[in-house]
């Protein structure tokens, strides 16, 4: 018994992850800061680029967040969490974290918009119309996603990653051993080949910049790939 308990509770914490989260949420903030820093533009070009690839880092949370709920979703497979608990639980974790966010950007946002009215063609409605959704948690869905491009987009998009989990975890999680590297592998080839489609130049600047990016249909695969992670990490133990 203590044994079993000790393991679970092993694979519950994932030590090792927590340094990788902390690297990953540092290049986040190194891209974001570093460049109002005087003498930025001396750093060697290495530096520079290295910041100015943070935001890879953002779509490693992503997976981070499938793999995390997967493994506790097979290691409670003995007692079902209905879809509404698991619903409620995400809510007042997330929720009263981003309505803080939401509160403290909303007077940049206004400033912001206010300064640049004149260049902003979809007008004060929509700017309005960008704030309701903004605060409902559908801001990576705003119809003016820059004037309202606040700390809480990827939490917007991790709100859609929870509410689509419950409908995907148990196809992935009962997939068999080779069907879940086949789910695995298709999910990783979507952003891949869409990245490669930018490179290549058929996506062009404006569709990749204003929709591709800030999609998060297109960064759910991230999160597909942490699900089935978990689901590979008993093999994983036997290599």
């Amino acid at each position: 018994m203590s044994s079993s308990r000790t393991g679970s509770q092993t694979a519950e914490t994932f030590t090792a992850l927590n340094g990788l989260r902390f690297i990953a949420a540092l290049a986040v903030v190194v891209f974001h800061f570093t460049y109002k820093i005087d003498g930025y533009d001396r750093a060697p070009d290495v530096m520079k680029k290295l910041i100015h690839d943070g935001p890879a880092a953002v779509g490693f949370f992503f997976i981070l967040s499938g793999f995390v709920l997967a493994s506790r979703h097979l290691r409670n497979s003995l007692r079902t969490e209905t879809t509404a608990e698991f619903y409620w639980a995400r809510f007042i974790r997330l929720y009263p974290a981003y309505m803080v966010g939401f509160l403290l950007f909303a007077p940049i946002a206004i400033q912001k918009y206010l300064a640049h009215s004149s260049s902003t063609a979809m007008g004060r409605s929509t700017f309005a119309l960008s704030a309701v959704l903004y605060s409902l948690m559908l801001q990576a869905w705003t119809p003016l996603a820059q004037a309202w491009n606040g700390p809480s987009w990827s939490l917007s998009v991790e709100a859609f990653m929870y509410l689509v989990f419950p409908l995907i975890v148990v196809r992935l999680t009962r997939l068999n051993y080779k069907n879940t590297i086949v789910a695995l592998g298709t999910a990783w080839l979507i952003p891949v080949g869409l990245a490669c489609a930018y490179v290549g130049n058929l996506i062009p600047e404006i569709t990749w910049r204003t929709y591709v990016c800030n999609n998060p249909l297109l960064w759910t695969p991230l999160f597909v790939i942490g699900i089935c992670a978990a689901k590979l990490v008993p093999g994983w133990r036997k290599v």
